[in-house]
């Protein structure tokens, strides 16, 4: 605090002689302080309630979209490793922009391509997103691929849902470069 001799005894109401830190300022009224909380309450309230459902509905069927992803995956991969065209074909898109078709999937089963799906014996999601625009959902996931012979792959994919069913958009597989070794 400031003591300042020569200002005790006169007018206070002279702001010029105080220091910054001394002028009296006027106290903050409560009513305007109650408006502006009352209307963020407000605002939130309204946020919450037309946005609320659509949000807990769209976090709440995230583990089970997971799980139907890991299945399509899972049964895609399997379907190639049996070479079974017809059956992988099912599980991508064949729709839309850039379709998938049975002669990529067939191109993907010839030569040292069949590598990335032979032996294959499970996967498993490490990394997800899930988007929705409207009706649409799109994922990206990536995550490991384990085969027989004690390999580990990784895999990246994105999927859509079309007409409520998860398919797979692209695929990219990566292996060890020991899987492409000659068995002996």
């Amino acid at each position: 605090m400031y003591i300042i001799p020569e200002l005790v005894n006169q007018d206070t109401t002279q702001h010029e002689a105080l220091p910054p830190d001394l002028t009296p300022r006027a106290a903050p009224k409560k009513s305007r302080q109650w408006i502006v909380w009352g209307g963020l309450a407000a605002l939130v309230l309204l946020c919450s309630v037309t946005c609320g459902p659509f949000m807990f509905n769209f976090v709440a069927s995230m583990p089970r979209e997971l799980d139907v992803i890991t299945q399509v995956l899972d049964k895609f991969m399997q379907a190639m490793a049996d070479r079974d065209a017809p059956r992988a074909l099912t599980f991508v898109v064949t729709s839309g922009e850039q379709p998938v078709t049975m002669q990529d999937v067939e191109t993907m089963l010839r030569g040292n391509r069949y590598i990335l799906f032979k032996d294959y014996r499970e996967l498993a999601l490490t990394e997800f997103t899930v988007t929705q625009t409207g009706a649409d959902k799109y994922a990206e996931v990536a995550g490991q691929i384990l085969y027989h012979g004690d390999f580990v792959g990784e895999f990246s994919a994105a999927m859509l849902k079309e007409n409520d069913v998860w398919k797979i958009q692209t695929i990219q597989v990566h292996v060890p470069p020991e899987k492409f070794a000659p068995t002996r």
